[in-house]
């Protein structure tokens, strides 16, 4: 059985995608650092973060990946 204690997400949008995790979790991030796009919630015994970043983009190789 996977045991996970952290997720980090990077993304180009991450207020974007910290809208879409507050939805998912039904709570507002635990955790803000909007100046330097970090959105950070307590999930159980997991911790699950989204940050910005910026070397994201091009196409994919797999379709949907």
């Amino acid at each position: 059985m996977l045991n996970l204690n952290s997720v980090m997400i990077g993304t180009k949008q991450p207020i974007a995608l910290a809208a879409f995790y507050e939805k998912v979790l039904g709570k507002p991030a635990d955790m803000v650092d909007q100046d330097n796009g970090f959105w950070g919630w307590q999930a159980g015994s997991a911790y699950i973060s989204v940050l910005e970043h910026s070397e994201m983009g091009g196409t994919q190789k797999i379709q949907g990946a």
